[in-house]
């Protein structure tokens, strides 16, 4: 027993600091700097004013830490030099004029190089004309010209990367026409979305004309990408290496090290803040959010009649943001015939019936509207296909760039050619929506297919991941509390396969007094579990005669987390019209009033 919990803590160790040395550095991305700004009320929540911009700088020499350029980081790499302990790489995006009437002064007072990230097209804009700047048309007086770029080339201290030519903007996503990333969305025209060799055109194209630009104006070719709104995926990668920036600078929220400079992570700047903020953001000083979830069944939303489908869409919203949870696992399939499998797809794909082109709509609706994460919840194996495995008519959303001609026998069964549908399925999924994780159901019956799930389980993450690189991983335990208890030798083995590899596991709880106290004896002889376990609760609920049910819920979650099992998520029964029961759930859910919430 000891040495299974030994285990168990060690696949749980906190990752190192992200302020650390041994070749791992941060990186700051500020944006404009002014001096009229109104506190942290200011309508753009990205702008520092000039006083706290020089706090910030004065801070960072005085407490240790060396900034570095991109000469200094490709120079450790290479092995000539090492970098420094508390290494600093800082950036500015966008080009604004302030960047250069204010930061660049200051950055020369200080030494201090930096990376200054542009848009071409706006770049290329006259004097005194305008430049549309995502939904505002702003004067193109509001960002550097560039006479001004070639001075600050000139100090020696500025590196300029390019931020796109034209990306930087959002374009049509879906069929509802929500404006999303340009560089990672595949554009829906015309009733279809764009091809992906049309896609990775496009992206080259743009970011040809960036780097051709940058190299005609200021007389050097860029080295260095920056994401638009931080957002890429293997494609954008790929095309800013056959632009010629191997270096390219995201959002992320991970360590930097040498060996990956394909994707530098930085701490976004926001709210102008004053030191003690600015430290907490540095030094990652900040409370974990625990995940507070409901999980939505599309079906639920979906209607044949489009307004009110509407309706029904904006009261889920309105009752998410007034339960203050942090996620959203939304169902991204139908059971039509409630034989288990999913036998339509609320996606655009080249598999299975689209019941409506929904999820992106909603997931995207949810994140913008509700704030929250969305994890798409999916079967690993149990879909429901014909002889062939393909159904042509269910390609009227797609603009396909070849047939695909394979078929099965048995597309039920876990076979080669079954596996390798269900990968297409997965990759459509995240090639036309946007959303933040995957939930893994493990739901196959089929005897023979046991020994798998757990390796092609990943395999299917990965499709994810390859165009959501950020997408985190949860997955279904396909055990019950008192089974866990039952076999603790086991748990090692779990743990080993369906807990250590995923961010999050879920593990199903009744409302009971019994389960209750089966978890309390769970964490007691795993701690380990804790902090990755989402323990999902569910119950029969009639929408006409709920409140016993929803009392003893709501008690059984904040018994949980008295007990430090703060991961919990909801399964309601009925959602259209219950307010009843968002009511009673939010005492047991909200993260109002967590330290770590919202």
């Amino acid at each position: 027993m000891k040495a299974i919990i030994l285990l168990i803590a060690s696949l749980f160790l906190p990752e190192a600091s992200l302020a650390g040395g041994n070749g791992s550095f941060l990186s700051i991305c500020y944006h404009d700097v002014r001096d009229d700004i109104s506190g942290h009320l200011d309508k753009d929540q990205f702008a520092v004013s000039t006083d706290n911009l020089i706090a910030h700088f004065s801070w960072l020499r005085e407490h240790g830490y060396t900034i570095v350029s991109i000469d200094d980081i490709l120079s450790a790499r290479e092995g000539h030099s090492s970098l420094p302990d508390k290494a600093v790489l800082i950036t500015f995006d966008d080009g604004y004029k302030g960047v250069y009437t204010i930061a660049f002064p200051v950055l020369k007072m200080f030494n201090y190089p930096a990376v200054i990230a542009i848009v071409g097209s706006w770049m290329d804009v006259e004097q005194g004309s305008t430049v549309l700047y995502g939904k505002q048309v702003v004067s193109r007086d509001k960002f550097i010209t560039w006479q001004e770029g070639r001075e600050m080339l000139a100090s020696g201290l500025i590196e300029f990367a390019s931020h796109s030519y034209d990306l930087h903007k959002g374009i049509k996503g879906n069929p509802q026409g929500n404006e999303q990333a340009a560089a990672i969305t595949r554009l829906f025209v015309g009733g279809r979305y764009e091809t992906e060799s049309a896609y990775q055109k496009r992206l080259l194209s743009d970011l040809l004309d960036s780097t051709g630009a940058i190299e005609k104006n200021l007389g050097v070719k860029p080295r260095v990408m920056v994401w638009p709104y931080g957002k890429y995926n293997s494609f954008t990668l790929k095309a800013s290496r056959s632009a010629g920036m191997p270096i390219t600078l995201s959002l992320d929220d991970v360590p930097n090290q040498l060996d990956k400079l394909f994707n530098i992570s930085r701490i976004l700047i926001e709210g102008n803040p004053a030191i003690a903020e600015f430290v907490a953001q540095l030094e990652h000083i900040k409370a974990i959010e625990p995940v507070r979830a409901i999980q939505v069944d599309l079906d639920d939303i979906y209607n044949e009649d489009i307004a009110i489908q509407r309706r029904n869409l904006d009261f889920l919203l309105d009752q998410v943001k007034y339960l203050a949870i942090s996620h959203v696992f939304l169902k991204a399939y139908s059971d039509d015939n409630n034989d288990g499998k999913a036998d339509s797809l609320y996606f655009a794909n080249r598999r299975l019936p689209v019941k409506r082109d929904l999820f992106n709509r909603v997931a995207w609706q949810l994140t913008t509207r509700s704030e929250v994460e969305v994890f798409a919840v999916m079967p690993i194996y149990d879909f429901e296909f014909d002889s062939r495995g393909l159904i042509p008519d269910h390609y009227k959303f797609i603009q396909n760039d070849r047939s695909d001609n394979r078929h099965i026998s048995d597309a039920n069964s876990n076979t080669p050619d079954s596996e390798q549908i269900i990968k297409t399925i997965f990759e459509d999924l995240a090639a036309y929506n946007h959303f933040n994780g995957i939930l893994l159901q493990d739901d196959t019956e089929d005897v023979t297919a046991k020994e798998a799930p757990n390796s092609f389980a990943l395999i299917l993450v990965n499709q994810i991941r390859k165009y959501r690189p950020t997408a985190k991983s949860a997955r279904m335990l396909d055990t019950t509390i008192e089974r866990m208890l039952e076999n603790t030798r086991s748990i090692s083995q779990m743990v080993r396969s369906d807990i250590a590899p995923y961010d999050y596991a879920v593990l199903s709880m009744s409302p009971t007094e019994e389960d209750f106290r089966r978890m309390k004896k769970l964490i007691r002889v795993f701690p380990g579990i804790v902090s990755k376990i989402i323990v999902s609760i569910s119950a029969p609920i009639d929408a006409q005669n709920n409140s016993m049910p929803m009392a003893e819920i709501t008690t059984q979650m904040r018994n949980l987390q008295a007990q430090g099992i703060v991961n919990i998520a909801y399964v309601p029964g009925v959602i259209m019209g219950n307010e009843k029961t968002f009511k009673a759930i939010r005492e047991g859910i909200s993260l109002g009033d967590h330290p770590g919430g919202r």
